[in-house]
Formats: C-alpha cells, structure tokens, sequence
C-alpha cells in the first residue's frame, strides 16, 4: 500500500484513502492481483507482478485503492481457506503488524476470510521477539488483543470475488512472466 499511495502527492493521500474505507469490496468492477516482487503464497510465483483489471475512463484512485486493499484482503482468504483444510488449525485467527493499524485493511481482511480475528497490537519488532520467546519455550505475558467480527455482507461480495481473483494470476502468469524477463 505504502508503494501505491506513494505515486500521489502527500496531501492527496489521506483523502484517497478516506473515500476508498467508503467503497465496497469490488467498487468500480475492479480487480487487482497485489504481487509486486514475485508472491510465495498462496502461489509460488518470483516473477508474479501486479495487475489492475477491469479500469475504465471513470475509474477513480479511490476505486483503485479500494482494488489494491480488495487484493491484499483476496490473497489473505485464497491462504486462510487453504490453511482451514489443515488438521490444528486455529481458530479465530491471530493476526498483528502493520497492516492491523489501517483500519479498512483490517476489516476488509477479516470480511474477506469471513472469520473473526483476534488483533495483537504490537509493533513488527514485538511479534518476532514474542515469537523468539516462545521458540525457546519461555512463559509469555498475556497479549493485549481485540476482536474484530466479519460484516456478513461484505463477506458476501468477497465470496463472489474470490473465484475471478484466484484465476487473475493463471490468466496473466505468462505474460507478467515474460515481462518479469524481460525486465532483467
């Protein structure tokens, strides 16, 4: 997100931002796969690259944005309905770091994997030392954490969309392919 938002002036950004919490999932007939720098999960892919699909002369930064906060929250439940098959899977989910301070994304995600989510709010740096102290086999403090709920029917939408996201990166995978190739 940080990249996208980048391409805008400063002052432009916040209002972006704004209208694109407003939208719902899939505003604008938009699609976007969110790989950048290749994907390991849920595809094993170096050269994946992001894709805008479905841009039209009315399409908006915050129809785009609201794409690329669409793709991420995709991604994370094409991976959290892979992982659910797993024997010991945990529920509700765990999650923490950056992305749980933009409050669209988080909720998105969570709308997205139409699960509840438990939020540890702790900096990157607090996760991997919790996880470091575990490793070892040391007690941990309990962790300070709130619940955020699915929307039902933003889930919905999700559901929908999750199908024309999977096939994205199939479709696009020898082009961005070649591109990735050629770019080195």
């Amino acid at each position: 997100m940080a990249w996208w938002l980048g391409l805008f002036p400063s002052e432009r950004q916040a209002q972006i931002v704004g209208e694109a919490a407003e939208l719902q999932p899939g505003a604008g007939g938009l699609l976007a796969l969110p790989y950048l720098d290749g994907e390991r999960a849920p595809v094993w892919d170096p050269d994946a690259r992001g894709a805008f699909v479905g841009l039209t002369t009315s399409t908006t930064a915050a129809e785009l944005h609201r794409a690329t906060i669409d793709a991420v929250a995709l991604s994370t439940a094409d991976l959290a309905g892979r992982l659910g098959s797993l024997d010991g899977a945990t529920r509700p989910w765990l999650v923490g770091g950056g992305g749980v301070r933009d409050a669209a994304w988080l909720q998105a995600t969570v709308d997205a994997v139409g699960e509840p989510m438990r939020v540890a709010d702790l900096s990157d740096a607090g996760g991997a030392a919790r996880s470091a102290i575990l490793a070892l086999g040391e007690p941990l403090p309990p962790l300070p954490m709130r619940r955020v709920e699915p929307d039902a029917e933003r889930h919905a939408i999700y559901a929908r969309l999750l199908s024309p996201y999977r096939g994205l990166h199939g479709s696009l995978a020898s082009t961005v392919s070649a591109l990735a190739t050629q770019g080195r």
